[in-house]
């Protein structure tokens, strides 16, 4: 599950330093307007930080006890 967190929140850094590196040039600087960039530095990021966090889903990691079940 750590590995998990970890790996999305990398992910997610990505996406920020890519924003503010796209952000620097304004709306008519070259990385802004460069879509293979924003395709794999914007949302790539995103995508992989959702797939990491459903494939190691801190719920599937957390035991349930009886006492729990009882009340639910």
């Amino acid at each position: 599950m750590l590995v998990g967190l970890i790996l999305a929140t990398v992910f997610i850094y990505i996406r920020s330093i890519y924003r503010t590196i796209e952000l620097l040039g304004g709306w008519k600087g070259k990385v802004y307007i460069n879509e293979k960039l924003f395709n794999s530095l914007d949302g790539m990021p995103i995508f992989m930080a959702m797939f990491i966090l459903n494939v190691f889903h801190p719920g599937r990691f957390i035991a349930i006890g009886k006492e729990r079940n009882a009340v639910a």
